[in-house]
């Protein structure tokens, strides 16, 4: 990588560090994550999940496989499911089970939050007993 380009992905780095430390990480409250699990689809959200669900969808954290749900009852049941990324890359189904949807969607934005790797947002999704 030329030197040039080093400086712009530092530069980027660095963006999306403030990005995250003075407007997203703020949004990361037991407010949030209850709101989140009363409403975890699209309409309604508050500003600050709304910060939060944009920053999580938008910034996947390298390294941590990316999550999807795999239906395997219509309407009745879902498996957890890892994707490690690329186009031919096999999903890894894990063993946990969810009977709803909403349920099951709470689990990967609580997954999400605790692959930030920060012990404070680790703390408070211990908290709010997730």
């Amino acid at each position: 990588m030329s030197e040039a380009m080093e400086k712009v992905t530092h530069a980027g780095r660095e963006v999306d560090r403030l990005i995250f430390t003075q407007q997203v990480r703020p949004t990361i409250t037991p407010e949030t994550i209850a709101e989140h699990r009363e409403n975890p689809f699209g309409a309604g959200h508050s500003p600050e999940l709304e910060i939060l669900l944009r920053y999580l969808r938008r910034n996947p954290v390298p390294g941590k496989p990316r999550y999807v749900l795999v239906e395997t009852k219509p309407y009745q049941e879902w498996y957890l499911a890892l994707h490690p990324g690329g186009k031919a890359a096999p999903l890894t189904v894990t063993d946990q089970r969810f009977t709803s949807q909403a349920e099951a969607q709470h689990a990967i934005f609580l997954a999400r939050l605790r692959d930030l790797g920060d012990p404070g947002i680790a703390r408070i999704v211990a908290e709010t007993g997730n």
